[in-house]
């Protein structure tokens, strides 16, 4: 399927186009990854009490940003291993 723009006068193929949607879905999740992974040590930094201290454990903190990495990039290999089949 060939889809043609009147304003560029581009002609896209659709079928070649679903790489680069992947490359695109890709980047993003990336981009999203570290996003988040740099806001965990400023939510970190700025949840210190008065007394420069922690209510919690920031270690804590961590191992739960690594069990959520684990759970969604295990969801993402299973995803792509049925993809396969």
């Amino acid at each position: 399927m060939v889809v043609s723009s009147t304003a560029t006068s581009t002609r896209y193929d659709l079928t070649t186009m679903a790489g680069s949607w992947e490359s695109l879905i890709t980047v993003a999740l990336a981009t999203i990854f570290i996003t988040l992974a740099g806001f965990r040590v400023l939510l970190i930094k700025l949840s210190a009490n008065q007394d420069g201290g922690f209510d919690y454990l920031p270690v804590a903190v961590n191992l739960c940003a690594e069990i959520i990495k684990l759970l969604v990039c295990s969801i993402l290999s299973l995803n792509v291993i049925t993809k396969d089949f």
